[in-house]
């Protein structure tokens, strides 16, 4: 027990610590999962009726879920539901692999959706709350790192280990993220003390407060706006960066999308860490952030070179990434302590709705209109953030950061 004490006592120091091993075992099990998924479905499911449904299942139960969540998370304990949440996960895996018929496939598909939902602003909700001293710069600092550590991991396992995951082992490379998903889920729940010490509201007391922060917060409103953009370019990107690339000769067999990430992981490291030192103010990275993401999609889109069209993908890929340690430390400097967790979550269960919508309607900015699509969303994207610029219109009563 005195070890144990001797660890939480750590983690109460250094939350960082937390975060970057929250983040990998949430991305090392994601990655197992993701890598396999596909082949496992062909191997095992895919004979089985309506099929498709299992990934609008999923998604689905991930955005009706994501806020209950998060009222949860701030009511019992956000360490816990991120715990419990990789735990109930890794159940909705083992439906998958042991599963033989469709009415455990989809009760699979409700667990994953309802483990997934949540599950990272759980985790950084936590963690802005146990910061001391300066947060707001703190936390860009440590979210920076944290996300160049989940694209940089991602992109290692997706290179180094590229076609070496066989259909007729795909099944224990899932079983195999659910195993890492359930350690880490006991583990974090075991190491890392909750910060719920102050939460005395009731549920629909927690409800009440979160919507009308969201409502009467227009920088939250703003910011949902603006990676609703930021996921509508990338949107359009993946449409037509494959075919443009292989047509000017990239290697079939090289793993380019864990070079992208790896690209991504970079711009977030550098970027966010910029803004955290002071180098570059948050609304002059956020600007910069969409020039970059403007010329790398141009230079890729109408690239007749190799090192015309790598140039556009770096760029593209540092853009992409150093946007999300911005505004996650952004939005968790809005957000009254004790709601944090129901507001990010609401916030991210609307940007998740939004992303779905995004995926019918991006067909009509592709094709012949794909840069003036780009460079109008990006004009929009510029607008908005420079209105960053005026005051929060929340007063906000309560600490917004501190040990919890």
């Amino acid at each position: 027990m005195k070890r144990l004490a001797v660890i939480r006592n750590y983690f109460d120091r250094k939350p960082q610590g937390g975060l970057y091993l929250g983040t990998l075992m949430h991305i090392i099990s994601h990655w197992l999962y993701g890598s396999a998924f596909a082949l496992f479905w062909a191997e095992k499911i895919y004979g089985h009726a309506n099929i498709l449904i299992l990934p609008l299942i999923i998604s689905w139960v991930m955005i009706l879920m994501e806020f209950p969540r998060g009222v949860l998370a701030d009511k019992f304990g956000r360490m816990k539901v991120y715990g419990l949440g990789l735990i109930i996960s890794a159940m909705g895996i083992a439906f998958f692999v042991f599963g033989d018929a469709m009415r455990y496939f989809i009760l699979g598909a409700i667990l994953i959706g309802t483990g997934e939902s949540q599950m990272y602003t759980s985790l950084t909700a936590w963690f802005f709350d146990k910061l001391s001293g300066n947060a707001n710069r703190d936390s860009l600092k440590y979210f920076a790192r944290s996300s160049g550590i989940t694209s940089l991991v991602s992109a290692g396992l997706g290179i180094f280990f590229a076609g070496m995951v066989k259909g007729e082992f795909a099944w224990i490379v899932m079983l195999s993220a659910g195993v890492v998903k359930i350690l880490g889920g006991l583990l974090l729940i075991t190491i890392l003390r909750d910060n719920r010490r102050y939460v005395t509201e009731s549920i629909i007391t927690l409800v009440s407060r979160s919507v009308n922060c969201f409502l009467k917060t227009s920088k939250l409103i703003k910011l949902v706006g603006l990676l609703l953009i930021n996921y509508s370019i990338y949107a359009i990107f993946l449409s037509f960066w494959r075919d443009k690339g292989y047509a000017l000769g990239l290697e079939p067999g090289f793993n380019y999308d864990g070079l992208f990430y790896g690209w991504v992981g970079i711009g977030g490291l550098v970027l966010g860490s910029l803004v955290a030192s002071k180098g570059i103010s948050k609304i002059k990275a956020v600007i910069t952030i969409w020039i970059l993401h403007l010329v790398g999609a141009l230079l890729v889109l109408h690239s007749e070179s190799i090192i015309i069209f790598n140039a556009g993908f770096f760029l593209f890929g540092v853009g992409y990434g150093g946007f999300f340690p911005i505004y996650r430390g952004w939005i968790h400097s809005l957000v009254p302590s004790t709601i944090r967790g129901s507001v990010v979550s609401l916030f991210s269960g609307i940007n998740m709705m939004g992303v779905m919508l995004i995926r019918y309607l991006i067909s009509g900015l592709v094709g012949n209109y794909t840069s003036i699509g780009i460079g109008g969303l990006v004009t929009i994207a510029m607008i908005i953030t420079l209105s960053l610029k005026t005051r929060s219109n929340l007063n906000l009563p309560e600490r917004l950061s501190g040990r919890g």
